[in-house]
């Protein structure tokens, strides 16, 4: 059996907790040191480099 241990991307501690899903159906997680939420496998921008240049 493989485990995978998800760190927190705030403050990098291990103590994270299942806190339901995003309205895309990603995991999201609540971390118990910093009590943040996160989010599994986040995107890191919604609109492409192109939509981005325009929109500025």
């Amino acid at each position: 059996m493989i485990t995978i241990t998800i760190h927190c991307p705030h403050c990098e501690s291990d103590a994270l907790v299942h806190n339901g899903r995003s309205p895309n159906g990603k995991q999201k997680y609540l971390c118990r040191a910093c009590h943040r939420q996160s989010r599994e496998d986040p995107t890191p921008h919604a609109y492409s480099n192109e939509r981005r240049e325009e929109i500025l």
